[in-house]
């Protein structure tokens, strides 16, 4: 299975450094989406990406410039995943710049989708830095790009999942707010501690 990152930003150059060397320890490609920065976020990126060919790193940084006139969330997470799909990609992890993941689960991202086909998509629970007390608070991020999977709202955006017969669609986070574990297409990943937070041990 082929994974990559997506990340949309814009105007994130004072923590953008930050949450890629966070990021890295999913050792895999990583795609920067600007959507119209007007700080150094573009040449803060470009500097990194630099950084990575100098030091023969694998999967170095990428930046693109795409968003510029998507007008709405749901319009720029359809994009990266539309991107993602036609590079060749499996599934697409899709952190934003202000989240903060455990390294435990970053590094086991390919397992999660190996051990788990059937689901389509996988929910973790993250640390929002400008809203560090609403933890715990799970979010969907790593999608099956060959499922019928498309965002929607302009703001606070949702996934939903097209059902079999190709009209009607459920808000995938429907599953876990009904109560549907079992059969849930969504795999909830569970609570790791090696993030320095005193509210990520608190239950």
């Amino acid at each position: 299975m082929k994974l990559c990152i997506t990340m949309m930003v814009k105007d994130e150059a004072p923590r953008l450094v930050a949450s890629l060397h966070h990021l890295y320890a999913a050792d895999l490609p990583i795609m920067v989406f600007d959507n119209g920065s007007t700080d150094d976020t573009i040449s803060t990126c470009e500097v990194e990406r630099q950084i990575h060919y100098r030091e023969g790193i694998k999967n170095p940084v990428t930046i693109s410039r795409a968003l510029h006139n998507a007008t709405s969330a749901a319009t720029r997470r359809n994009h990266m995943m539309r991107w993602a799909h036609e590079q060749g990609y499996d599934y697409v992890f899709m952190p934003d710049c202000d989240e903060v993941y455990d390294n435990w689960t970053l590094s086991h991202l390919h397992d999660f989708v190996e051990k788990n086909p059937e689901k389509v998509a996988f929910a973790f629970p993250r640390v929002n830095l400008p809203f560090g007390k609403d933890y715990p608070d799970y979010q969907l991020r790593l999608l099956d790009l060959r499922q019928p999977i498309l965002w929607e709202r302009s703001i606070h955006e949702i996934a939903v999942l097209k059902r079999e017969n190709g009209t009607a669609k459920v808000n995938l986070l429907d599953y876990k707010d009904t109560g549907f574990v079992r059969t849930s297409p969504i795999l909830h990943l569970p609570r790791r501690t090696d993030i320095a937070r005193e509210w990520w041990n608190s239950s």
